[in-house]
């Protein structure tokens, strides 16, 4: 159920065009540990509970790492999949599955079979992730926002509301 539930997140994530494009985040290094979502390796990141994800480049899903089925590395960074037979799929065109369509979430606070919950970047206000949350892309990352207001805020100066949170500062 847990595994549906999520699947069917990941799935609102994509229709609501929650994509991103895969490149490295200048802002990163910024974001204070409470945020940001560490890119361990290609496409792995840690929700504020403390629980480890990865999106699979290939399905566009995001599962718990103990569903990891198999593994490619594409330009010295590994990226974890759902399925041993899609590592062929990404290492013979990561152009393809590395695109716009792949993301990883910036600012979620909690995600599971519940729904998910993110940290507005802008404010510091809890949001609860629906098809209706605004959102802005930086890099790979997709940061989430509880009003069109603090997207449009963010957008303007990412890097003011980024170093607020790696100083404390809302």
């Amino acid at each position: 159920m847990k595994t549906m539930m999520m699947a069917a997140l990941a799935m609102l994530l994509l229709v609501a065009g929650f994509t991103n494009g895969h490149a490295r985040d200048p802002h990163l290094k910024q974001a204070s540990p409470e945020m940001k979502k560490t890119a361990v390796d290609g496409n792995t990141w840690t929700a504020n509970d403390g629980e480890t994800f990865f999106t699979c480049p290939v399905c566009q899903m995001l599962h718990t790492m103990d569903e990891a089925k198999g593994q490619a590395v594409v330009d010295d960074e590994t990226f974890y999949l759902c399925h041993s037979s899609e590592q062929a799929k990404l290492t013979s065109s990561p152009e393809k599955y590395l695109g716009e369509s792949f993301f990883i979430p910036a600012n979620l606070e909690t995600y599971g079979s519940s729904g998910a919950t993110y940290r507005d970047p802008v404010n510091g206000e809890t949001g609860t992730l629906s098809n209706q949350t605004k959102s802005v892309k930086i890099g790979h990352k997709r940061y989430f926002f509880v009003n069109e207001e603090n997207r449009d805020q963010f957008k303007a100066n990412p890097d003011k509301y980024l170093v607020a949170l790696d100083e404390g500062d809302r």
